[in-house]
């Protein structure tokens, strides 16, 4: 679940060009790779991995075959995607070096994996380099600000019950892409799944996976990306979607069954600004929660993000 879960922005790519009928046509290709992988003798499976690993020139083909089958190629093959997405990171560092200097990529990288590894916390100067001093806070800011700029990274302002106290809150940050996220938070720990994670605190890193690909869909919908708290210490809502004349809040939780804790902050949103509809993206499947006064609360499977303003 977790590799499907890192993956999504190639599931999501591909399902942004195609209709509802055509998904029939990437699960068979899902079953008939699967057939193939099973069929490869073990020494065959073997010798396809290590020319994965030996020839460079391979890292060409895996965007086409991730397309072919966004679902299966990165399970059965990681070593194309962990090529592929290195390939990416270093292509980027070097036009960062033309764009900031040789001097300034390393804070460019420590922006990237502050991003990465406090994705659904507010994003602080002090998370790319302790204690910065006053020109570094300037450096760290421009290069925010760029990075912004070109769409590499999504900033979330997070507003809250009035004015002063939007003034107050730290935005939030993401990126562009969950696989590159993923290559930034693996660095030195192995891949966090959903159901075979005994710790909690182990698992808690997900939801802010689930909220990065979710802040990857909304900027395709909107131009600017807001959340809400309640007080600094109170409830917060991840984002709000506007449609029309409706504000509809939205969660992101990194679970594979919706319990009553999870719709508190959304309930608290709704019953505050009198709206009637809320949304919860997760891994559970689809679900409509009928409440009482006309309120109503859908589950949306992360897969079905996409369509989030249509529901």
């Amino acid at each position: 679940m977790s590799d499907l879960l890192y993956h999504e922005p190639i599931v999501i790519h591909l399902w942004s060009h195609v209709k509802f009928f055509e998904w029939t046509v990437i699960r068979l290709s899902l079953l008939v790779l699967i057939i193939v992988k099973l069929a490869i003798k073990d020494n065959e499976a073997l010798m396809v991995r290590k020319m994965c690993v030996k020839e460079r020139s391979i890292i060409r083909l895996s965007p086409l075959l991730s397309l072919c089958f966004p679902f299966a190629f990165p399970l059965l093959f990681p070593c194309f995607s962990l090529a592929f997405s290195s390939k990416v990171i270093a292509d980027y560092e070097e036009d960062f070096i033309r764009l900031f200097g040789e001097d300034d990529l390393g804070i460019v990288k420590a922006c990237f994996r502050s991003v990465a590894n406090y994705v659904g916390s507010p994003s602080k100067n002090s998370s790319v380099v302790p204690a910065p001093t006053t020109p570094v806070h300037h450096k760290i800011n421009k290069v925010f600000s760029r990075l912004e700029q070109w769409k590499l990274l999504f900033r979330s302002e997070q507003r809250g019950v009035s004015p002063e106290q939007s003034h107050r809150y730290l935005p939030k940050r993401y990126l562009f892409d969950t696989g590159i996220l993923r290559h930034y938070r693996e660095a030195a720990v192995p891949s966090i799944g959903l159901i075979d994670s005994i710790g909690a605190e182990l698992r808690k890193p997900l939801g802010g996976i689930v909220e990065n690909q979710v802040a990857i869909e909304l900027a395709r919908k909107t131009a600017e990306l807001n959340g809400w708290k309640k007080s600094p210490s109170g409830m917060e809502i991840d984002f709000i979607l506007r449609v029309a004349d409706m504000f509809v809040p939205i969660e992101c939780k990194a679970t594979t069954s919706i319990k009553k804790t999870h719709l508190k902050g959304i309930l608290s949103y709704l019953k505050m600004y009198n709206q009637k509809k809320g949304l919860v993206i997760s891994l559970a499947p689809y679900k409509r929660i009928d409440l009482p006064d006309g309120i109503e609360i859908v589950n949306i499977p992360l897969y079905m993000a996409e369509f989030m303003d249509k529901m």
